[in-house]
């Protein structure tokens, strides 16, 4: 195993080495003699075609030093040299970089910087050619995924992948064109960190803002340029299932060109990292109003529309931050909501359905239907009181486990979702419903109850009466065990808004708090209620803890002191069954077995509206559990607080 000596790579490896330096290889800490032997059997053999005095390779051995990447680079230079017979000037050049003061004592800085000024600054090339290769060059170091010189070119307006081939002939020390891929890449990771830097590239900087912008700008113009706008693939019939469909890889190799999958695939990758600007909110206004479907088909039959929801979000949340017209937020709203709905159902195994089922029944007041129902002609338009009425349903139903789903918890951007199943537990991806990560430790078998970090990186877990744990999703497998071998029981668990602490509710009615600051664990007792604690919360500014039990109380606790705030809440008649804080933290909510829902004061412990009875929503059998009824009411409850009292 290799890599480069990142801090974090390099903590993590020292502390598991336990003191076994031999099992450590640095190599910057070899011997300067062997290293200087290693680069001269290299590069004689990669030079070994290659005509070079005795004189000339003494030059570029000294130039190299003791840099494997400068050696690297130089033989493909003088290679390129050797073939445009200018050898002499190419070995030249890479002596003569040697000699010249590096920034910061990089030497491999000065090599890129000749190999870019002998590429930029030829007394053949026209300015336009200049910016072209500029333009290739910074597109290529800041693609999301390799693009092959057709890619690049559809994209740049250029005539054809051969012309890119050509222009970035100069570049081919730095760029490289595997016959594996035929995609253009950068040939070290070294060069696109020197590219990036103002100090290091200086004029031939690559301002990666400003191209991502270029590059989301082309991305949204290959959108709107696309043609035909409807069935792209002049697929045969919406009887067909696309993968019936006989030359369906031949149809679409044909009609959607590699910029346009690029294109769809990656524009809101690079919106994100570039610039904001009044064009830019024209071409994601355009993409919406005119280009959402059509960009479904070309991702629905390449085969990604499970990243489909995750790119229309991407964009909603990019206008949200920008301020963009309130009319675009809810056409983008609407428009992730089409394209979830399409990519989790069925439907989607037939790419002419978006416009023969999806469009014609989406609710016709949606933004969506507004902006494409009227620019669509050929398709069933149905009418009637149900197609008025028709709202939005159920978007997917996955198989998750062969038993009961006892719990489950999503990330704060509603991206993953967190659920144990008899022998792990799963982390899946919301928009595809695909596990893209599990735990199977033996401690992960029969979980039931789970709680992720509001970061994303953690979960919290147990079986029922069991002990708590956590999960470490960042390092894969790492599972640490939070209370000590005496402690179990456990009902519920709760992480605290800032993601420092996790709450547990015990089956004996004592309260534990478990801080997760590194280095720095600690496991802080809460005592008071007299029977099972079936729910904990965290207040939102992270300094009270509310909790609900079987002995029908609620109690506050002040987490700086660990006692309890004033005497309980009382008012219930059965067990507590689930609690919950206002987004403010002024108002706390209560579900009772008792089919009744109490909002109080947090700080007073007094009821500040009458009690909402649920006898009409469930039958007795169901007083005692956590009903599907219990839990939506209290959830719409809890949006509703700021109109109460």
């Amino acid at each position: 195993m290799s890599s480069r000596p990142e801090p974090e790579i390099t903590r993590k490896i020292t502390g598991r080495l336990d003191g076994q330096d031999d099992a450590r290889l640095v190599l910057h800490n070899l011997d300067s003699s062997d290293v200087k032997k290693d680069i001269e059997a290299y590069m004689r053999a990669e030079l070994q075609d290659v005509p070079l005095t005795d004189d000339q390779w003494l030059g570029l051995l000294e130039s190299c030093g003791l840099l494997f990447i400068f050696a690297s680079t130089a033989c493909r230079f003088i290679r390129r040299g050797h073939e445009t017979e200018t050898l002499e000037e190419a070995v030249a050049t890479v002596c003569s970089s040697a000699t010249v003061p590096a920034r910061r004592g990089n030497s491999i800085d000065v090599l890129y910087l000749t190999i870019l000024k002998t590429a930029f600054e030829r007394p053949d090339m026209s300015d336009d050619n200049i910016n072209k290769v500029k333009d290739i060059l910074e597109m290529v170091i800041c693609a999301i995924e390799p693009m092959t010189p057709d890619a690049i070119a559809g994209l740049l307006n250029l005539k054809s992948g051969k012309q890119v081939s050509a222009l970035i002939q100069p570049l081919r020390s730095v760029l490289n064109i595997p016959k594996a891929t035929g995609a253009v890449t950068t040939l070290h990771a070294s060069f696109p960190d020197f590219m990036l830097s103002p100090e290091r590239s200086s004029k031939y900087c690559c301002l990666s803002r400003t191209r991502h912008t270029l590059m989301a700008k082309a991305c949204l113009q290959m959108v709107e340029a696309a043609e035909p706008r409807v069935n792209i693939c002049a697929l045969p019939s919406s009887h067909l299932l696309d993968d019936d469909v006989e030359d369906l890889d031949k149809r679409v190799s044909e009609s959607i060109s590699p910029a346009l999958m690029y294109a769809c695939r990656y524009w809101t990758a690079h919106l994100k990292l570039g610039e904001t600007g009044t064009e830019m909110l024209e071409h994601v206004w355009d993409f919406f109003s005119s280009g959402l479907l059509l960009w479904m088909e070309v991702m629905n039959l390449g085969k990604y529309m499970r990243y489909g929801t995750r790119i229309v979000q991407d964009a909603k949340k990019w206008c949200a931050k920008h301020k963009a017209p309130e009319d675009l937020i809810a056409l983008a709203h609407d428009a992730s909501q089409f394209v979830s709905v399409f990519a989790n159902h069925t439907v989607s195994q037939s790419t002419p359905h978006i416009y023969v089922s999806m469009l014609p029944f989406w609710p016709r007041s949606r933004p969506v239907s507004a902006a494409y129902m009227p620019r669509t002609s050929g398709v069933v338009r149905p009418t009637g009181t149900a197609i008025d009425r028709c709202q939005l349903a159920l978007i997917a139903t996955w198989k998750v486990s062969t038993g009961k789903v006892k719990s489950m918890s999503l990330t704060a951007g509603g991206g993953r979702l967190v659920a144990p199943s008899e022998k792990c537990i799963e982390v899946y991806d919301t928009t595809t419903g695909e596990s893209v990560l599990s735990l199977t430790d033996e401690r992960a078998m029969g979980v039931s109850h789970v709680a992720v970090s509001p970061d994303g990186t953690s979960v919290v877990f147990s079986r029922d009466f069991g002990t708590a744990y956590l999960w470490d999703m960042k390092n894969g497998v790492t599972v640490t065990q939070l209370l000590p071998d005496d402690i179990s029981g456990l009902l519920c668990i709760a992480f605290s808004c800032d993601g420092s602490r996790v709450a547990c509710g015990l089956k004996n009615g004592d309260v534990y708090i478990c801080g997760l600051q590194q280095n720095a664990s600690s496991v802080v007792r809460l005592a008071g209620h007299t029977s099972e604690v079936e729910s904990v919360v965290f207040s939102p500014n992270g300094l009270h803890l509310a909790s609900g039990s079987h002995d029908k109380t609620v109690r506050v606790w002040n987490l700086r002191t660990g006692q309890p705030e004033g005497e309980p809440f009382e008012g219930h008649t059965h067990w507590v069954m689930s609690v919950s804080y206002s987004d403010d933290g002024s108002r706390l909510v209560s579900a009772s077995a008792d089919r009744t829902i109490r909002v109080w004061d947090p700080q007073t412990g007094q009821t500040v509206a009458r009690s909402l009875c649920l006898d009409r929503m469930m039958p007795p059998s169901e007083s005692t559990t956590h009903t599907p009824a219990t839990l939506s009411l209290l959830r719409y409850t809890v949006t509703q607080i700021g109109s109460i009292g």
